[in-house]
């Protein structure tokens, strides 16, 4: 990995993000103009607590209430998005979803997907992927239900 440039990001940015768990399934999101997946939730305001935010996120993006339960770790992420580098912080939590979701937002969709295929999907970031992956493997729910954590 070659050595990111601390300079070239101009700013850290705060997300909130949430892993639902259901029925053997996990919810996830996407940009209808990508091609990848990412865990639900946004940035978080300056003043607003994380798991605020996802709970604001998603009343926002799917006129749902969820929420927000225990934060399960926080990530750090370096990554280039329209060639421009980018670094944020992910604060993820646990949180309980209704299983019918539809997007208030006409460029985003959600989607339940089961364990077994989002073990393949292209979710990202993918080190995230990964960590949410060990914890699908030790998740209650789980007794069943086998979640690959290796990625391409």
């Amino acid at each position: 990995m070659p050595k990111w440039n601390r300079s070239a990001a101009k700013k850290i940015e705060l997300l909130a993000r949430g892993i639902a768990v259901r029925d053997g399934q996990i919810l996830l999101c996407k940009n209808r103009k990508s091609d990848y997946w990412y865990f639900p939730g946004g940035h978080i305001e300056p003043g607003e607590p994380a798991s605020e935010a996802l709970e604001r996120e998603f009343l926002e993006e799917t006129g749902k209430n969820i929420k927000a339960d225990r934060l399960i770790f926080v990530h750090e992420h370096f990554f280039k998005q329209d060639n421009k580098p980018r670094h944020e912080y992910s604060f993820v939590f646990e949180v309980q979803a209704p299983l019918k979701i539809k997007a208030q937002e006409k460029h985003l969709e959600f989607q339940w997907m089961k364990w077994t295929d989002a073990a393949t999907a292209d979710i990202r970031p993918k080190a995230l992927a990964q960590m949410v992956g060990v914890f699908l493997e030790e998740h209650a729910l789980n007794r069943h239900i086998r979640f690959r954590t290796t990625r391409r």
